[in-house]
């Protein structure tokens, strides 16, 4: 019996020290749970702090991701763009869902191309008491004297850049200046620092398609023009931006970053082209945009589908057919005019091909001959650039 007992006191030990450790172990659960919920004792008095920014009808025509918002997602919107105006460390606002709340931080941070002290990057963390509400978190790349600095710097270069621009002009001509502008003023480089916003543009004039893409859509917000900022991908796979305009009420896609081209094809060898500016994707319509780009699926943009503004079709370089006598007549002017390039847009791949084989298939060396006649030359040199997806062929004249 003293053997039995004694087994029954050692069971019912190691019973309670079973039990000790589950309540343990469940105790230091529950403590995970509750730092990683942060959750507040029902009956504790908070004043949260909600700022909201006042945003009128007019200035919201202008905020494209804004106009895809439901009524409390604007309203977190105006919370966020208050917070980021003051550069708040956490800004509170109305959601309970935490990846609804980073979705309308990112709308914010493409809307408005003049928070370059934001990096976009964000973290939201909910809350059910007292309210239902979430804390966004911004990731800033500079904050108090040395964001003002910056800003100082930023609005002397670009009131620069706008005084250049003629007020009376088109809305077309101050597109096409600020597409100009930049080009000629920024170099591409992966690398540069700030290369997210508008300051690697403004002020290092070294950037990447971010900061073309906010900095064309900066100067044009400031022109009156609305322009927005869209981010998709390329022919290659990667990631890039650019800007949807509106222009004389039709919408037009602008992608500043690749008004530059790089190289010249002369035969099989590659030259330098230079400071050069192509118009393929300036106010350009979805049948040319799509042919190398592709849009984020969930967003809703508008069609573009106007022609208007086509650079090439503006400036007769753009051709329907192929015609071998059109074509001789168009390279022997170019010639007697003494221009130093020739470029020709085609319809389509079909007519493209066309032009292509006539070219090559002897009148492109044929008026190179011409040239060399016309001007006593001993030797004769161009230069040609094919861009196939765009259809257009761009054919370079040396005179001398």
């Amino acid at each position: 019996m003293l053997k039995q007992r004694k087994r029954r006191r050692i069971i019912k030990k190691i019973m309670l020290i079973v039990i000790l450790l589950m309540i343990s172990l469940l105790a230091g659960v529950l403590a995970i749970q509750i730092l990683w919920k942060k959750t507040i004792p029902a009956n504790s008095e908070m004043t949260l702090p909600f700022l909201e920014r006042v945003i009128g009808n007019e200035e919201a025509e202008n905020y494209f991701y804004y106009s895809l918002l439901k009524e409390n997602e604007q309203k977190a919107y105006r919370e966020i763009l208050a917070g980021l105006e003051a550069g708040r460390d956490e800004i509170y606002v109305h959601l309970s869902n935490p990846d609804q709340g980073n979705r309308v931080y990112q709308y914010v941070y493409m809307d408005h191309p003049e928070f370059f002290w934001c990096d976009g990057s964000s973290r939201t963390t909910s809350y059910t008491v007292p309210e239902t509400y979430s804390v966004i978190m911004p990731g800033y790349t500079c904050s108090g004297e040395e964001r003002a600095r910056r800003k100082v710097e930023i609005d002397t270069e670009s009131e620069i850049w706008l005084a250049q621009i003629a007020p009376e002009l088109s809305e077309y001509e101050k597109i096409k200046q600020v597409y100009e502008k930049i080009i000629n003023s920024v170099e591409y480089r992966v690398d540069a620092p700030e290369n997210q916003n508008i300051y690697s543009v403004f002020v290092g004039h070294e950037s990447v398609c971010a900061g073309y893409a906010r900095a064309t859509q900066y100067l044009l917000n400031r022109l009156g023009i609305f322009c927005t900022y869209v981010t998709g991908e390329v022919y290659t796979g990667e990631a890039h931006a650019w800007n949807l305009v509106k222009c004389d009420g039709e919408y037009y896609y602008v992608d500043t970053t690749w008004g530059d081209p790089v190289f010249l094809q002369e035969e099989n060898a590659l030259e330098t082209i230079g400071n050069e500016i192509t118009y393929d994707y300036l106010c350009c319509s979805d049948d040319e945009l799509l042919k190398t780009h592709t849009l984020e699926s969930d967003i809703p943009y508008p069609a573009c589908t106007a022609d208007t503004y086509d650079y090439y079709k503006r400036n007769g370089m753009y051709y329907e057919m192929a015609d071998a006598e059109l074509l001789e007549r168009i390279l022997q002017s170019s010639i007697e005019e003494k221009e130093d390039k020739v470029v020709m847009k085609f319809r389509d791949d079909a007519v493209y091909e066309e032009a292509r084989q006539i070219l090559f298939g002897g009148l492109l060396e044929a008026q190179a001959q011409y040239l060399g006649r016309w001007y006593g030359l001993n030797q004769i040199h161009y230069y040609y650039r094919e861009d196939v997806r765009a259809n257009k062929l761009t054919i370079y004249w040396k005179y001398n």
